[in-house]
């Protein structure tokens, strides 16, 4: 079987977005890869609510969950496409015309689709089985992940003055010390940048020592992570810190020898490199769900793991997610004590219930402050209440054992949850003060 072959069936066969993660690329940009795949997830959404209403399982409801999900699809991707054209404009790169034609050669596939949908014609969605997702990926691996490649930014690289001009570049890792020691080191380094420009590189030494102090003690507390938690690629990490390390002393011998010296090159090379370390290496080593499950298999209570849990701004919202955690814990530590099955239930409705209670709060805290990606932090809380409901069915109907490998998969979840989603949702959306 030749790649394509594969690739498709692959698309074909997916059921969820870890299906075909590794197949999509990531363009470096956050916000765009966090739209592509939740635009991927709704392709899958469709695909396998297409396959309900092709099987024996065609009823009115199916029928209704297509028809939102197309419609959900097409809002989100309405919004994306936007993001993505307002970005180009924004960064004055390439590849406007191209996108443009793009976006409206799929949307207005969908466009019909939904008329038709609307006119009765039911089973002409069945066109859409694998098209949508076919379509997705092929556009970010040819031209998405092209038209946002990090050297087309030079421009707004090199007049970046502060961490807020490069945000966009920078995908956390889950472990928030480390993610804001990168941040403290990208500041270091444009406070030195920034100073240049009104003398001499050489003259404002002092802050170039403390830009590589950073990175030293940075390097060595991530080592030191990886290490402890025996994650993946520590060679590579090591020798990727060493090769930085080199870099930026030959960029200090260079400044202290007064020879003559591109500060734009080098402010360029230094941020490039420290974009494509953190977002991809860095990501890929300290990924939450190569290092929680040792520490959620012997979790008891809230306080082993709260540290873990990131803190949007809101009081209410991060004393929610604490709740929840909590809940849970109790939960599972009821379950190992031998619990009734009235007991379990009960204490699984108090979760259910604490979940339900906090998604009306948080919707309504973002819905006020007119978040943009309202609709697709919606369906995330939607998936999160339909597996909930399910669990609890089972636990009705004596189907269901509480295990480790459940606890682990909801403690992920939920904090999986709390640390991108809703970090980024109140992130972008409190007013002055931000999130803590």
């Amino acid at each position: 079987m030749d790649e394509r072959a594969w690739v498709r069936w692959l698309l074909q066969t997916s059921r969820k977005w870890e299906d075909i993660e590794h197949i999509v690329m990531e363009t470096g940009i956050a916000e765009v890869d966090e739209d592509h795949k939740i635009l991927a997830k709704y392709a899958i959404d469709l695909n396998n609510a297409i396959n309900r209403i092709d099987s024996d399982d065609f009823g009115v409801n199916n029928i209704e969950e297509e028809y939102k999900l197309l419609k959900t699809f097409q809002d989100y991707a309405i919004d994306h496409f936007r993001r993505e054209e307002e970005l180009i404009i924004k960064h004055q790169i390439d590849g406007l015309e191209i996108q443009q034609t793009q976006h409206k050669k799929i949307l207005d596939k969908v466009e019909v689709t939904i008329e038709s949908f609307r006119a009765g014609r039911i089973m002409v969605s069945l066109s859409l089985k694998l098209e949508l997702l076919d379509w997705i990926v092929d556009h970010i691996n040819k031209i998405d992940y092209s038209i946002f490649s990090p050297e087309h930014f030079s421009s707004s690289i090199e007049s970046a003055v502060g961490w807020e001009d490069l945000r966009i570049f920078f995908r956390g890792t889950g472990v928030l010390s480390i993610d804001q020691e990168h941040t403290e080191i990208i500041e270091i380094f444009l406070s030195f940048t920034n100073s240049c420009k009104m003398t001499s590189p050489r003259s404002e030494i002092i802050i170039f020592d403390q830009f590589i102090e950073s990175v030293i003690s940075h390097c060595n507390h991530e080592e030191e992570f990886i290490e402890e938690y025996k994650l993946p690629n520590l060679s590579t990490q090591k020798k990727s810190h060493k090769s930085f390390i080199d870099l930026i002393l030959k960029h200090r011998k260079r400044i202290m020898s007064d020879s003559s010296i591109d500060m734009v090159k080098m402010k360029y090379d230094i941020v490039v490199w420290w974009i494509r370390h953190t977002s991809k290496l860095d990501r890929s080593s300290l990924a939450l769900e190569n290092w929680t499950e040792q520490i959620f298999k012997n979790t008891k209570v809230l306080n082993d793991i709260s540290w873990l849990i990131h803190k949007t701004g809101d009081d209410i919202v991060d004393q929610q997610h604490l709740d929840v955690v909590r809940i849970a814990l109790d939960l599972f530590r009821y379950s190992d004590e031998g619990s009734t099955l009235s007991d379990t239930l009960q204490g699984f409705c108090e979760l259910e219930n604490a979940v339900k209670k906090h998604f009306v709060y948080e919707e309504k805290v973002l819905g006020d402050s007119q978040y943009q990606q309202m609709e697709a932090h919606k369906v995330e809380h939607e998936q999160i209440l339909a597996w909930l409901s399910s669990i609890r069915i089972s636990i009705e109907n004596g189907s269901f054992v509480f295990n480790r490998g459940i606890k682990i998969k909801l403690l992920e979840w939920w904090i999986s949850h709390t640390n991108y989603i809703d970090y980024k949702a109140f992130s972008e959306n409190l007013p002055a003060g931000g999130v803590s």
